[in-house]
């Protein structure tokens, strides 16, 4: 079975007790697409990054992931998930988007975030990190996505990966989740 088959075969299935990752660049809609999907499925939502300072942020992240009662949905940068949680995961969905649409992603989150500022150095120290995040997509991005390419994937496990070149994709996927027969053809499946 080809691997955009294993997909659609899983999107089909998805329900409250399906175990889901969102991944992609800084600034792609990991959060938001998460959440819209744990709304939808009604499945639990887990940000990996909220376990970045701990002293063992996988050890804590996969005991978070370990103590939920039915299903999930975790998002973070790929290399920031740990292998216990892409082992337990039926599903991936890798947002893969042209550069240029992080960029405008991160310049609208620091608009809106700048707004709800109380003082300037809140403003400026906003501004200071999603310039650093801008720095990351320019140095970086672009050598992540040849790795996956050459890797074959952005896992070595046996999830099924969906990959979404576009918001619009994304959006797409997020309407036939769970729904019968209506994926095909959706995104971009590819491991």
């Amino acid at each position: 079975m080809t691997q955009a088959r294993v997909a659609e075969t899983v999107l089909r299935e998805l329900s409250p007790q399906s175990h889901l990752i969102v991944t992609g660049q800084i600034g792609c809609g990991k959060t938001t697409l998460a959440r819209k999907i744990a709304i939808r499925l009604g499945l639990a939502h887990l940000q990996i990054d909220d376990y970045h300072g701990d002293v063992d942020p996988e050890a804590s992240a996969s005991r978070a992931v370990g103590s939920i009662d039915g299903g999930w949905v975790a998002e973070a940068n790929v290399w920031q998930i740990p292998d216990a949680i892409w082992q337990s995961t039926d599903l991936a969905v890798f947002l893969d988007y042209p550069n240029i649409v992080h960029y405008l992603r991160i310049i609208h989150r620091c608009f809106r975030t700048c707004a709800t500022q109380p003082t300037w150095a809140n403003i400026r120290r906003t501004v200071g990190l999603e310039w650093d995040h801008m720095k990351i997509i320019y140095l970086y991005a672009n050598k992540n996505r040849e790795g996956w390419h050459e890797r074959g994937g952005i896992t070595d496990s046996a999830t099924p990966v969906v990959r979404c070149a576009s918001p619009r994709a994304a959006n797409r996927l997020l309407a036939c989740m769970g729904t019968i027969g209506q994926c095909s053809g959706r995104a971009n499946a590819r491991r």
